[in-house]
């Protein structure tokens, strides 16, 4: 999921599939580290072979890659940095411990008797470390409540963190999770069976404009530019809540305002450091 920053003792997550690292059970004595500006698209560089991890620290998105020369050619346009501080697989398990989130503890699966949320980190965002997630699974608690809810569709669910939330919280819900990545949604799979829901919840790649059918409630954990290419879908899919999530506070403004949410009123707001979420209602 995340790399640790071993020149910072609590590094936080990125947003918008910022929180990504493929497993390793090698150690790594080596890295590149490379340093972008927060809103630098980061797409391709998840997709290099090499891609390790990130994470969102000082304003900036830290990239960390193999250290291998074909990694270094893929690379030439960035700055990189060597990083020699021990163990990969030691160092991020170190970073992973439980965490509350919406009424659950979040573990990793070797820490599974210390928690009722075993999110193992894979490829896909999402561990209930990140503000925007914490704080988007205690809106979806609230929205949840509305017994009249009996659909959700989690669009964008990495680790299918917020789905399994959702279900764990009502098991009568009918919940339906998408991701764009694959492997997201092969590590999705992977957190359903370890949460003894393997089979409950539908999980795609479909694109969201391919679902016809809509939900009581959406959910979207994404960066805030997405949410806007999105709005149209995503109004269109949401039949009583939307549960936006991934905002910065200085875009707060020029968010709602782009988002043209007609028919939708905001219930509530959700704030963590510098991120902020939104529960509208139709």
């Amino acid at each position: 999921m995340m790399k640790k920053n071993p020149n910072s003792p609590s590094p936080h997550y990125g947003e918008g599939r910022g929180e990504v690292v493929k497993g390793r059970d090698e150690g790594l004595k080596q890295w590149y580290q490379a340093v972008l500006p927060l809103d630098a698209p980061l797409d391709r560089y998840y997709r290099i072979p090499g891609f390790l991890g990130s994470a969102e620290q000082n304003g900036a998105q830290i990239l960390y890659f193999e250290k291998r020369p074909a990694i270094a050619r893929l690379l030439k346009d960035l700055k990189l940095a060597v990083l020699s501080e021990g163990d990969w697989r030691e160092l991020w398990r170190d970073y992973f411990q439980p965490t509350p989130f919406a009424g659950f503890t979040v573990v990793p699966p070797w820490l599974k008797d210390k928690g009722d949320l075993i999110i193992n980190p894979g490829r896909g965002f999402g561990t209930g470390h990140h503000e925007t997630t914490a704080t988007v699974a205690e809106l979806m608690r609230e929205a949840l409540a509305d017994r009249l809810v009996k659909s959700l569709l989690d669009v964008g669910t990495g680790s299918g963190i917020l789905a399994i939330a959702a279900k764990k919280l009502r098991p009568d819900l009918s919940v339906t999770a998408i991701d764009n990545d694959p492997d997201a949604v092969e590590n999705a799979a992977e957190n359903l069976e370890r949460n003894g829901l393997a089979g409950s919840i539908r999980l795609s790649v479909t694109p969201l404009s391919r679902f016809r059918k809509p939900y009581d409630i959406v959910v979207a954990n994404i960066i805030s530019g997405t949410l806007i290419r999105l709005s149209k879908e995503l109004q269109k899919k949401s039949l009583r809540y939307l549960l936006l999530s991934g905002i910065l506070q200085h875009e707060q403004g020029s968010f709602t305002a782009q988002m043209a949410l007609a028919g939708f009123r905001q219930v509530t707001t959700g704030r963590r450091g510098e991120w902020v979420s939104f529960l509208f209602k139709r």
